[in-house]
């Protein structure tokens, strides 16, 4: 954006030594490996845009995060190898009807 003048050099600094927090919420539309990640980013980006004036989905930005889907295929593997396995202990020990989630009350 620096490159063709859409943002001045100051605005170039702060947002590179601006730090990215992460946030819950939303929904994910685009991303198999780790939805959840791809959000956070999202969301950030979007928080960005609105200080930086651009837009996350028009202005064609590129953006590079530490996620190795490799690695994150393989966590999503033994999730699933497991998590049945690990979800019938959890419900002999958890009384749903006494501790109700909001969302299933």
């Amino acid at each position: 954006m620096l490159k063709y003048g859409y943002i001045t050099e100051q605005q170039a600094d702060e947002a590179k030594n601006e730090p990215i927090q992460f946030e819950i919420g939303g929904r994910i539309q685009f991303c198999r490996h780790a939805p959840h990640f791809v959000e956070y980013i999202r969301q950030q980006l979007l928080q960005k845009a609105e200080k930086y004036g651009f837009d996350i989905y028009r202005d064609g930005i590129s953006v590079y995060t530490t996620l190795d889907s490799r690695m994150q295929r393989h966590a999503n593997r033994a999730v699933e190898e497991h998590l049945a396995e690990y979800q019938k202990l959890f419900d002999k020990e958890w009384n749903w009807s006494k501790n109700r989630m909001p969302w299933r009350a």
